[in-house]
């Protein structure tokens, strides 16, 4: 916990940091000894060591073995993100809704991951799936604490991944396990199971609504894909009511694509709608009606050149 008397700067850098790192303990050294002021405390941490949780109720990401809030601090300086923009943008993400400023601002929410894209999504009003997202040895760890507040059975999915891939559902605490140990080079978000009929793959071309695909497992699978399986169908438009389609197109525009599938998945019990995922590059010459989704495609990049 922090000293509630003294201002609270973190610093954040890419890897896993140590009390007893030299560069890690030379750094905050000098860098408190510059700020010379007793009721300044400077604090170092790790964007891959925290836990990242987000849910319709709360946005929360924190040192788990540290014990400290992002949220705690009055100040955050990002050094050295690297390959790690997806887990800043989501830290850019809480602390813009916290008022609480950073440096520097070309860090800002973006879309770079599965996790990143559901915090731009519910800081702008959308339903929110709840999701845990972290490193694998803590994810290990939360599980084998039961302190993931998500029941079973959960979905694990590849924070970067694409069609399907690298996506599982656990039914307890040993399967969940047994994913993350047998797969230590993903990073995994653990999310809530929505109960569904299957999805809908909305597609989105200049800010509309073109065309609608219902896609539906196969018996004993979870993943609606039709790249894993799936069947589809092509549904009427009408059929959904426009804050669903208004979700869709802000969906899209919120990632600046002009052309996208906007993954919808309805919850059967709670009738919710929840955006998936966003696609840059929906499959239209391959999957479900090839030829009503080039059809489509073809009128609306005519409608650009006319």
């Amino acid at each position: 916990m922090m000293n509630s008397s003294n201002k609270n700067i973190l610093v954040l850098i890419n890897q896993k940091t140590s009390p007893t790192d030299k560069n890690w303990t030379f750094f905050r050294r000098t860098l408190k000894e510059a700020i010379n002021d007793s009721k300044i405390e400077v604090t170092m941490g790790a964007l891959c060591d925290f836990v990242y949780e987000l849910s319709d109720e709360e946005h929360k990401i924190y040192d788990r073995q540290r014990g400290f809030s992002l949220t705690d601090f009055d100040l955050v300086v990002f050094r050295i993100i690297r390959k790690e923009f997806a887990r800043a943008s989501s830290c850019a993400s809480l602390l813009q809704e916290k008022n609480i400023p950073y440096i520097d601002s070309m860090i800002q929410p973006s879309p770079r991951s599965k996790y990143s894209a559901a915090a731009v999504r519910r800081s702008a009003g959308f339903n929110t799936i709840k999701s845990v997202y972290s490193n694998n040895s803590e994810l290990i760890s939360l599980i084998d604490a039961d302190e993931i507040k998500i029941p079973f059975p959960l979905v694990l999915k590849d924070v970067n991944g694409r069609r399907g891939m690298l996506n599982f559902v656990a039914k307890n605490k040993d399967e969940a396990i047994k994913v993350l140990a047998e797969n230590p080079e993903v990073q995994f978000i653990i999310q809530e199971f929505v109960p569904n009929d299957g999805d809908y793959r909305f597609l989105v071309f200049g800010g509309k609504v073109v065309l609608v695909i219902h896609r539906q497992a196969q018996s004993g699978s979870h993943l609606n894909n039709t790249s894993q399986g799936g069947v589809s169908k092509i549904v009427d438009i009408s059929k959904f009511d426009q804050k669903l389609l208004d979700d869709v197109v802000l969906a899209a525009k919120l990632e600046k694509l002009e052309v996208a599938g906007v993954d919808i998945m309805i919850d059967t019990v709670s009738k919710k709608h929840y955006v998936v995922e966003v696609n840059s590059s929906p499959q239209l010459a391959t999957g479900g009606s090839p030829e009503l989704k080039m059809k489509a495609y073809s009128d609306y990049l005519k409608s650009i050149v006319k």
